[in-house]
């Protein structure tokens, strides 16, 4: 399976790719290591927003 990411968002070492069957991916560290997270959706995400300060690292 290919899924191909068509929208980032980032603040600060924070990042998200959205795209393909609703697959989300997110990064704390500036991109070095990535996790998926969940979502019921199965559409093609195209785009994301962002509010407020980035969340603290962990």
């Amino acid at each position: 399976m290919s899924t191909l990411h068509r929208a980032i968002w980032g603040r600060g070492h924070v990042i998200v790719l959205a795209g393909t069957q609703g697959h989300v991916l997110r990064s704390e560290d500036g991109g070095q290591r990535w996790r998926r997270t969940q979502t019921p959706l199965r559409q093609d995400l195209s785009a994301l927003a962002g509010a407020g300060p980035a969340p603290a690292r962990r």
